[in-house]
């Protein structure tokens, strides 16, 4: 493109000097040979935006200066302004397909500001009532609706540039709504639909196991379903769908599908402020949250059918329909259902899932409205489970190969879901939305397991018991607030205020039969009595619980968003009462509260570098001291976890780099042995750092993954026993996945996948070591369009080598990891 010499000069040093650029205005005064200001172009991309009329947008919710740069580097557009105009303003974000017409307004939505022509590719920004003859906004887009930026509904973090689509650029930050990652002062990554199709991950470990910092406890072959992150026990009860706590099959500790899942969202530490207190029965989320995102209507109608193939001989199906409806596309509905039923490579082990999901959505002007109806189903016979180590046993024995199943093919885990959420946000004005959501859950649990021992160097398994255990839980959930963006002076605030409440029942029934001794290589099979799970009609209310809360947040921000500070605090309730499930009375009540603060600073020295530092708190369900100690009876507080972080995040465009270097003490109850007093005196106090590596390092080549350093240490105990001893995690773990666009083969991909795990000990005392591991993935897809019809095939081969070194679970212990695996799958968009 030629430019004239004054516009010339004016891109220039729009680009050299935008300080200077931007503190000019209309009546103000640029450097003498900055004649104007206009927003670079990029030569590329105005030879494609001259070459097609839709093009692909990725450009987050931003302040608007930032955005126009990046919407015209992206469109070949050449826009001209004085700078006051954008001063000040936030752009929404725009994502997909659209005409630079289209991206234009959905980017300029909601600002007062709008546009004329101004030649070829060229146009004007002038506030709306300032030009009479400027064409106005279309307060109806036509696709890809625009929605303010604090707006949750149809308004995901774009994809991370350099990623292929797999990684995005943020996620859900709690009641704080979506945030870009350069805005977040915490670690986070969110893993999107296509990296869930790319990995064939038809389970949330398959997801998980690519971060660094996530131990897998047990994989989905076992039936359950735990895992670690940063060192700390993560249940899976704990996870949210769409930022809503207990509204899936992980409630049971089971592992649900993902075929409606669109965003997997790993935020990494504790969470008090942004997410409230894990389920009081749930255990922990200390080491971090999960959020599934579902998915949702597209612009563009989609229909998509896919077959699999998982070794040995299961067999999957998996059909996904969207559709949006209206004059403007308003309505929007997604039909997911899948299927995956056969033979695991484990010996006599099988599994049986099945999922249909039913999403709904409305986004008009000022209302937005989204539905979900969902229900899932696994069934897994034979699964593997996990293994203790007796106690001064002298070392580890040898895992067998990866086949044996040392339990029995009669044992069974059979989950059943079903899951309903309701999530609606009004724009009161331009920068205020109100927003509610609601959610309930039934899930239903019946299994017959047996938990074994390694008792003996030689590999001998201890007798002992087969449970039959049968659980149903209900949860409802809801939560309700307002979101603002106002303006006081120079600081810019983005504020938040939220009640929220949970409340949970569950009803369960025990029964047990004893089994004979075994060994891991040479299993005796023990059977399952036909009666020894109970019926749902047996199981009698064991807990019921009530959490409920309300949070005050605000991120301020001064330069652009170059300098944000944000705070915030949650007043914490949490009422549980226990019955025993024989005689139906209540044995303990359970009911305090406390505060959790939370800070956090992001500064921008550059445009793509975010320096960040916070401090956050975790909040759990305090102790009641047991029988038999001096103070039996007496109720403590829920205690605080106290995480500190800092961090380095860098953009370069195609490939981006973070670096975070955290602090978390956990306070855990011990009994004194001198005294006999139980209290909430003991720590365990994890610091690490992690890398992550995300995006294109050459054309077509691509890295995704990270190491971390854990050094987890027990620092406080009773009576000093193992204090100063290493936790049960590993201290170094590394993930790399490569992926690469072959020249020779148009549309053929070439991935290779490689986990590693230092040794690490498997009991308290340090005595007991597994030795590191290391297990190599590999694949290939390939996208090509038959007879009009877009086909991608994709295959994985998992554990190539069939690498047989132990795993360590959350709580010590030993488990087998999975043999070679194969993976085929064939999608059809029609």
């Amino acid at each position: 493109m030629v430019m004239r010499g004054g516009m010339a000069a004016a891109v220039l040093w729009a680009a050299l000097f935008p300080a200077d650029a931007r503190a000019a205005g209309a009546g103000g005064a640029l450097p003498a040979d900055a004649p104007g200001i206009a927003v670079p172009l990029d030569a590329a991309a105005l030879q494609q935006a001259q070459a097609e009329n839709a093009l692909r947008f990725d450009i987050p919710a931003q302040p608007l200066p930032e955005a126009l740069t990046a919407f015209g580097r992206q469109s070949g557009w050449q826009l001209t302004y004085p700078s006051p105009l954008a001063q000040g303003q936030r752009s929404r974000a725009v994502s997909g397909r659209h005409t630079p017409a289209e991206a234009l307004n959905i980017l300029l939505g909601g600002t007062g500001i709008t546009w004329r022509p101004a030649g070829d590719r060229a146009v004007t920004l002038t506030r709306i009532e300032d030009e009479s003859g400027a064409m106005t906004l279309n307060p109806i887009t036509v696709e890809g609706r625009a929605s303010t930026h604090q707006a949750e509904i149809g308004n995901l973090p774009p994809v991370l540039e350099g990623t292929a689509g797999q990684i995005a650029r943020g996620g859900k930050l709690g009641v704080l709504g979506n945030k870009d990652m350069m805005d977040t002062p915490f670690s986070q990554t969110s893993f999107t639909a296509k990296f869930i199709e790319d990995r064939q991950a038809t389970y949330i470990d398959d997801v998980l196991r690519a971060d660094p910092s996530v131990v897998i406890g047990q994989p989905a072959s076992t039936g359950f379903y735990n895992v670690s992150i940063r060192g700390f026990d993560s249940n899976p009860s704990s996870y949210l769908y769409d930022g809503l706590p207990g509204l899936s099959l992980f409630q049971l500790e089971s592992t649900g599908s993902l075929e409606a899942t669109e965003r997997v969202e790993l935020l990494r530490g504790p969470s008090g402020l942004l997410n409230g207190a894990a389920s009081p029965t749930s255990g922990t989320s200390i080491g971090g949250v999960v959020n599934l995102v579902p998915k949702r209507a597209e612009d563009e109608p989609l229909t998509s059918l896919t077959g699999s193939y998982v070794s040995d001989s299961q067999v999957g199906a998996h059909g996904d329909v969207g559709r949006r409806f209206g004059k403007n596309k308003e309505f929007g509905v997604r039909v997911n259902g899948a299927l995956l039923a056969g033979d695991l490579p484990i010996d006599h082990a099988s599994r049986d899932s099945r999922l249909a999901v039913l999403a709904a959505d409305y986004r008009g002007d000022r209302f937005r409205l989204a539905a979900d109806l969902g229900y899932q189903e696994m069934h897994t016979q034979g699964g593997r489970f996990q293994l203790g180590v007796a106690n001064g046993l002298a070392f580890v024995p040898s895992p067998p190969d990866t086949r044996t199943n040392w339990n029995a093919p009669t044992e069974f885990n059979d989950v059943t879901g079903y899951y309903g959420a309701l999530h609606g946000e009004f724009d009161i004005t331009g920068g205020v939305t109100a927003f509610i959501k609601a959610g309930g859950a039934q899930t239903e649990r019946q299994s017959a397991f047996s938990s074994r021992q390694i008792n003996n160097v030689d590999g001998t398994l201890s007798a002992g018991n087969m449970i039959g255990f049968t659980r149903e839980m209900h949860n409802w959930t809801s939560t309700a607030g307002a979101r603002a963006a106002l303006q006081t002076g120079p600081v810019q605030h983005q504020a938040v205020a939220a009640f929220a409440w949970q409340q949970e029942y569950q009803a369960r029934a025990l029964t047990t039969s004893a089994i004979p001794a075994s060994s891991i290589y040479n299993p005796n099979l023990a059977t399952v009595p036909a009666t020894l799970a109970p019926d749902l009609d047996d199981t009698r209310k064991g807990f019921d619980a009530e959490l409920t809360s309300f949070v005050l947040g605000d991120t301020m921000s001064i330069l652009e968003e170059r300098v944000q500070l944000t705070v915030g605090v949650r007043h914490q309730r949490i009422d549980l009462t226990n019955y025993n499930t024989t005689t139906g009375d209540a044995t303990s009540i359970y009911d305090e509260d406390t505060v959790t603060p939370m800070v956090g600073l992001v500064v921008k020295p550059w445009q793509n570098v975010s320096l960040y530092a916070s401090y956050i708190e975790g909040l759990e369900r305090g102790q009641t001291a047991p029988t038999g100690t001096a103070n039996a009876g007496d109720v403590f507080a829920p205690f605080t976890t106290e995480s500190y972080e800092a961090g380095v995040k860098v953009d370069f465009g195609r490939f981006a780099a973070t670096l975070a270097v955290f602090q978390t003490t956990l306070p855990s109850a011990i009994t004194d042995p001198a005294t006999n007093i139980f209290s909430v005196d003991g720590e365990q106090r994890h610091r690490g750092v992690e890398v992550g590596l995300f995006g294109e390092i050459a054309k077509g080549i691509r890295l995704l993954g990270g190491v971390s350093f854990l050094n987890a240490v027990l620092t406080e105990t009773a009576g000093g026993v193992n204090e100063g001893n290493k936790a049960l995690v590993p201290e170094w773990q590394a993930r790399l996945g490569a992926e690469w666009d072959t020249p020779f083969v148009e549309g053929m991909t070439l991935t290779g996948f490689l986990s590693y795990a230092s040794e690490q000990y498997v009991d308290q005392a340090n005595t007991q070591e597994i030795p590191d591991w290391a297990q190599l993935d590999l694949g290939a897809r390939y996208a090509v369009t038959a007879y009009g019809t877009p086909v991608t095939v994709r295959f994985n081969v998992t554990n190539v080598f069939d690498s047989n070194e132990w795993a360590g679970p959350r709580f010590g212990g030993v488990v087998a990891r999975d043999p070679r695996t194969f993976k085929l799958s064939v999608k059809s968009d029609f």
